[in-house]
């Protein structure tokens, strides 16, 4: 993507969306995810097939996180890309 747009509004990879700033943490809890807003109650827990997925995951939520006004949609592809998948 060359032509990349800031966002303060995030799809998830299980298509919630959610205001960037609404979302204080992002946790991989094993294949799963734990999303908390800003009051700390869990927004949503993401589940998948394997670890590696849901810290990569997380990892893109924190990183939207501290961009803040300059968080960029992450680009969730990696999850059903069949080469990743493999190993």
């Amino acid at each position: 993507m060359t032509n990349k747009e800031y966002t303060s509004i995030i799809t998830l990879p299980d298509g919630t969306c959610a205001r960037v700033y609404a979302i204080s943490s992002a946790s991989p809890k094993g294949s799963s995810v734990e999303v908390r807003g800003d009051n700390g109650v869990i927004i949503t827990t993401l589940e998948f097939d394997h670890d590696y997925q849901a810290k990569r995951v997380a990892e893109l939520i924190m990183d939207c996180l501290r961009k803040g006004k300059k968080a960029i949609q992450p680009d969730w592809s990696f999850l059903t890309d069949v080469e990743h998948m493999i190993g």
